[in-house]
């Protein structure tokens, strides 16, 4: 939260990518409407949300205050792509643009043991 806090100050757009959340998280974030609110406010700090699956993407609609949330985007769990077909010049090219026209660049990524072999 604190990185988020700090990057929305500076105004540091912010994505998550294969977004999830298991149901017992959900329950936890949810149980109490204080802390379905301090989840809501984490939620608007991300200028785009993209979640490994529909329904995933239809809960995070639900949990997202859609006045300051993209709505959320369907774009398959990234870890299931290995040997999908690379993607088009163009769509690269659209990312590279991205990156270059953003003030910098984080990366925060959680993997697991054999993950990075893949």
């Amino acid at each position: 939260p604190a990185m988020l806090r700090e990057t929305r100050a500076a105004g540091v757009p912010v994505a998550l990518v294969n977004g999830r959340l298991s149901a017992a998280s959900v329950r936890r974030w949810t149980r109490w409407p204080a802390l379905h609110a301090s989840l809501a406010a984490l939620l608007a700090r991300f200028r785009l949300l993209l979640a490994q699956s529909a329904p995933m993407a239809d809960l995070l609609r639900v949990l997202a205050p859609a006045a300051t949330v993209a709505d959320p985007l369907h774009v398959g769990d990234l870890k299931q792509l290995r040997g999908a077909a690379p993607p088009s010049d163009e769509a690269v090219e659209a990312i590279r643009a991205a990156v270059r026209a953003a003030p910098c660049v984080w990366l925060a990524a959680s993997t697991h043991e054999g993950e990075e072999a893949v």
